[in-house]
């Protein structure tokens, strides 16, 4: 685990990771509100407070455990389901810590039950009907294990946290009528319009 990061704190529900890719010199997270959460079928209307909105697709962990301090092998007992997910951000807002963490921020598509969940099954992000990208939770070099970890060690996990794994991918520039979905096996599990 990376031995440097930073982390911003507030009494909150979702953990986000700014970025999952191999040789980072450390984790950085960023807490949402509750009222960041946008469910599966919601559009997100983008807000006036700034001329564009950049997206990651990123896959979300609830947390179903109490827990602090978890260590890395003890901590996939604490996750209880996964879902494909979109954090949005406002470019050029200030100031910069907020620019995540605004209303209908975390876009969170539908739940699966972790027990049901394959580590290597990816979802297939798409634009429009045109696949962007797949994701898979086995396939990210920070494991979901040593997100839940690393956040831990900062503030006790509740039942319902959320956490956002990161991307490894570029993010996307949001345009008004843009349909987002997300499959795996064979299901839609996500859907976001934007507005």
């Amino acid at each position: 685990m990376p031995a440097v990061a930073s982390i911003l704190l507030s009494a909150m529900k979702v953990v986000a990771f700014d970025s999952n890719v191999a040789g980072e010199a450390s984790l950085t997270a960023y807490v949402m509100p509750d009222s960041s959460l946008l469910l599966q079928g919601k559009p997100f209307f983008m807000p006036a407070f700034a001329e564009s909105f950049e997206a990651t697709f990123q896959l979300a962990f609830r947390i179903d455990r109490i827990g602090k301090t978890i260590a890395p092998r003890f901590a996939p007992r604490y996750i209880g389901a996964v879902a494909p997910a979109m954090a949005i951000k406002a470019v050029g807002m200030e100031p910069e810590r907020l620019n995540g963490a605004f209303d209908g921020a975390a876009v969170v598509g539908q739940f699966v039950p972790i027990a049901e969940w394959d580590p290597a099954e990816p979802v297939s992000f798409s634009i429009d009907g045109e696949r962007q990208c797949e994701l898979a939770a086995a396939s990210l070099a920070h494991s979901p294990a040593e997100l839940v970890s690393f956040a831990s060690s900062y503030f006790t996990f509740k039942m319902g946290d959320i956490v956002f794994s990161g991307s490894p991918f570029r993010p996307i520039t949001l345009k008004p009528e843009m349909v987002i979905t997300a499959m795996a096996r064979e299901e839609r599990l996500l859907k976001c319009k934007i507005k």
